[in-house]
């Protein structure tokens, strides 16, 4: 999956964990909300990409289900200081 939607301000996603997220460009984003769901039918699903991709966002919500997959799939989550 591919989002090259670099002024996007938020982002309402819904899906099954996929196996790859390749060109995440979501510069501009403010707010997203992400409810990743997993599935048997992907064995090796991998969240990096989208993570990369969302790391300037200011205000995210995951759903339950959504932290349950990055647990699982150990995705690393990016280091975002301060302001």
């Amino acid at each position: 999956m591919s989002f090259d939607t670099p002024s996007l301000v938020s982002l309402n996603y819904r899906d099954y964990a996929l196996e790859d997220y390749t060109d995440v460009n979501l510069a501009s984003l403010v707010e997203a909300r992400l409810d990743i769901l997993y599935s048997i039918r992907i064995k090796d699903p991998d969240l990096s990409g989208l993570i990369i991709g969302i790391s300037n966002v200011e205000i995210l919500h995951l759903s339950p289900a959504s932290a349950d997959v990055w647990r699982v799939t150990q995705a690393m989550l990016p280091f975002v200081p301060s302001k």
